[in-house]
């Protein structure tokens, strides 16, 4: 599972795997405050999300689907099982999240709302 999370994000993201992998493998960074899940088609892993469990509020991250599988609520899907499982251990709870133009718009469609923009910058 920490492989396939890694891997989606990264080739999602159209960036190197080493990176994704180093910190995604880390035991450390699995800990019970955290829900990943998977999204599979034929048993191939193809979307993930993870809830983080923060200063008493949930954090969505690391959401990403494979470029083949999107546009057919993979996204969606693994976002409502991640906060389901969260919510289960914890309760309801606020979510926030941080959304790239892409992603957008599964975060709209599922009642998400705009609070603040931000600029990245990279070189």
């Amino acid at each position: 599972m920490r492989r396939a999370v890694a891997d989606i994000n990264a080739i999602s993201s159209n960036l190197p795997l080493a990176p994704f992998r180093e910190i995604l493998e880390l035991d450390q960074f699995w800990q019970e405050t955290v829900f990943g899940t998977l999204g599979f088609v034929e048993n191939q892993p193809v979307s993930t999300a993870i809830t983080f469990l923060i200063n008493d509020e949930f954090y969505l991250g690391l959401v990403a689907t494979l470029p083949d599988y999107r546009n057919q609520g993979y996204a969606e899907a693994v976002i409502r099982h991640s906060l389901e499982h969260a919510e289960q251990r914890y309760g309801k709870k606020r979510t926030a999240l941080h959304a790239t133009p892409a992603g957008f718009p599964v975060y709209q469609r599922m009642g998400y709302q705009p609070t603040a923009y931000f600029r990245t910058y990279t070189c």
